[in-house]
Formats: C-alpha cells, sequence, structure tokens
C-alpha cells in the first residue's frame, strides 16, 4: 500500500473499503475516517487548509490547539474566573490544581508507584480528582444539603472539566450573600484539606456539620476584606513642593540619610548655588545604623564637605524633624547621636556661616 492514491481507498460506489484498514488501524481512528467524505471528481481538487483557511492565517500553533481541540477563548474564560474567585489566595491556588487534574490523590500516586489507587473511605472505588470533590459519600453529605434537587442532575454528571466549568459559571447564589463558584471552590478546598487531614492524623473529626463550617470560614474572609479595605482606606493630601534657591552669597547643603532592611544604611547630600546651579555632592556608607543616626551622619559628611570646598556661608537643610530638634537642643538620647552631635557642635564652631 505504499504508493496507493487515496482514492484506491474507496470502492465502485464512493464509498470509503474499511474492510481494507480494518486489521491495520486502530478502531476509533477507523471510526475517524468513516466520517470523513470520500473523495470524488465532483467534489474538485483536495486543498491544504488550515486556520483561517488560507496560508496567511495558518499557524504551526493554530493548527496545534485545533487538532487538540484547545479551545483558547473557553480556556481563558476558565482561567480568569477561577483566579477571579473571592476566596484566600491558598483556595484559588488549589482550584488551579484541580483544573490541571493535579491533585496527589490515590489514583495519581499509584501511576508513580507510591500508593493503591482505590479511596481511604470507599475501598472500591478510584480515588480520582472528581471521585474526592464530588462523588464520595463524604463530598455527597456536603453537596446534596446545597445543590437544590432540580440541578443535582446536572450536578453529578459530567467530566471533570465539565464539573468545574458548570460551578464556575453558575451565576445561582448562596443565601443571597456568596455567589456559588466562591463558595464551591471554598467547599472543595476544606473537602481537601479534610480527607488529607484524616489519612495523616488518627485524632481528626470532621465538623459535625460541614456546611456551617464553610459558610462561618466565607464569612470570615468576607469581613477580613472589608477590614482591610477600611484600614488603607486613607484620604489623599496633594502637597505642592518645590526647591527654593538660598539667600544671596549663600549656597544650600541639603543632606539625606536611609537604611535598608537593618542591614545597610547610607548618607548624601549635594550643594547648589543661588541660581540652583549644582556646586557638588556626595555619598556614604555609614555601616549598620538606625536611620535617625544616618540623617546626622549626612550632616556631619555635609558640613566637612561644604568647608573642604571653601564655603563660608550655608544654609543647612534636613527633612527629619527629629534631626533638626536634636540639633537644635544639641542633646541626644543615644550614645551614637551624642558623639555625632559633638562633631557637629565643633564644625559650626569653626569660621563660618551655618543656618539650619
Amino acid at each position: 500500500m505504499r504508493d496507493w492514491k487515496v482514492h484506491e481507498l474507496a470502492d465502485n460506489e464512493g464509498k470509503w473499503n474499511l474492510n481494507i484498514l480494518a486489521n491495520l488501524i486502530p478502531a476509533d481512528i477507523l471510526m475517524k475516517i468513516a466520517a470523513i467524505i470520500p473523495p470524488k471528481d465532483e467534489y474538485g481538487n483536495d486543498e491544504r487548509v488550515g486556520i483561517g483557511r488560507n496560508n496567511c492565517g495558518f499557524s504551526v500553533a493554530g493548527m496545534y490547539n485545533n487538532i487538540c481541540c484547545h479551545h483558547e477563548v473557553e480556556d481563558n474564560n476558565m482561567w480568569r474566573k477561577a483566579w477571579r474567585l473571592k476566596v484566600p489566595e491558598r483556595v484559588r491556588t488549589l482550584v488551579w490544581m484541580i483544573l490541571h487534574n493535579r491533585l496527589l490523590t490515590n489514583s495519581l500516586k499509584n501511576k508513580m508507584g507510591l500508593s493503591h489507587a482505590m479511596c481511604e473511605y470507599c475501598g472500591d472505588k478510584e480515588e480520582t480528582t472528581l471521585h474526592v470533590m464530588r462523588d464520595c459519600p463524604k463530598a455527597r453529605e456536603v453537596w446534596t444539603y446545597v445543590v437544590p434537587l432540580s440541578l443535582r442532575g446536572i450536578f453529578f454528571m459530567g467530566d471533570l472539566q465539565h464539573w468545574i466549568g458548570f460551578n464556575l459559571n453558575s451565576n445561582s447564589q448562596r443565601r443571597g450573600r456568596e455567589d456559588w463558584s466562591d463558595f464551591w471552590a471554598l467547599s472543595c478546598h476544606c473537602l481537601w484539606m479534610w480527607r488529607n487531614k484524616e489519612c495523616h492524623d488518627a485524632d481528626f473529626v470532621r465538623p459535625h456539620r460541614p456546611v456551617r463550617h464553610i459558610l462561618q470560614l466565607s464569612e470570615d474572609y468576607r469581613n477580613a476584606v472589608l477590614n482591610n479595605s477600611v484600614a488603607l482606606a486613607r484620604n489623599q493630601v496633594v502637597t505642592m513642593i518645590g526647591w527654593s534657591p538660598p539667600k544671596p552669597l549663600f549656597i544650600k547643603l541639603k543632606t539625606d540619610g536611609a537604611y535598608k532592611d537593618r542591614q545597610v544604611a547610607g548618607c548624601g547630600g549635594v550643594l547648589r548655588g543661588c541660581q540652583g546651579e549644582w556646586l557638588g555632592s556626595f555619598a556614604k556608607w555609614v555601616g549598620l545604623c538606625s536611620a535617625f543616626i544616618a540623617e546626622l551622619w549626612g550632616v556631619v559628611e555635609g558640613l566637612r564637605y561644604a568647608h573642604q570646598l571653601g564655603f563660608r556661608k550655608v544654609e543647612l537643610n534636613i527633612d527629619s524633624e527629629a534631626v533638626v530638634r536634636v540639633l537644635k537642643d544639641g542633646t541626644s538620647n543615644s550614645m551614637a547621636g551624642n558623639s555625632l552631635l559633638k562633631h557637629i557642635r565643633n564644625l559650626l564652631a569653626m569660621d563660618w556661616i551655618v543656618e539650619i
């Protein structure tokens, strides 16, 4: 058959001669061939057809998705709804794993050679993701209590992806407060958590009223989100700031200090003239200290630098009220602060004018 043409697989009536391929091709592929219209002269010549039905619209990625039946729009909507659930982050992560069918159930562990595939509770049923979340009697105990009788036929039918899509796309409300998709996701997280605790903790007992327990968790999360939004709500105030030039014959020295992660601190500053022109700048690493000490180091190094450059009339600007107050009072509550203040007093006592 190496040199056969496609039309040679059709009989005289123009139908596929499947008897030729019956022993060569699996039955499922044979049925796919049977669904294709056999070639005929009146059908015209064969054409290469891809995504977009022309060469310009063809792409390898698009053809791959088409062959694998990957519906990009539907998949994106599914992921978008999963990550927008109004539940804790760990619950959204669990839903992501369910969508990927990556929960470490006994069925998956059995494929890894780590465990048997049967459910610990049922004993005679394979523990898949869908079994843990929906079909196990312990899961049905929750769902039959909350799923309306009219929807149970749809809820308990279909494969995993159909079941996920049904619950994520459901617009029904749970007692007028939670979206069904949020309640469903939180219930799945509780079922999976309870299952794991029963397997690894001999003293664990499931809540006597599981639905009420899930509803309480949902209420607690909703209150936490509300309190967080209230705590973060702040009135924004816009303050216009700008640089003002020094007095005639003076230069302006602006210093600052900072520390990061309680590991490193530094200081720096810049000198400008009456027209805003740059006259000099400096920066120094001062080791491990507080932001307050780093600010004082900025004053010390800034005054030294200005004096070395020969400036004798200086306006000193500091953005820390605590440092300004300490400089005017002449005392600090720390030993390092008092030591730096001594250096600053010696610098201020030299032959020049410094205005703070």
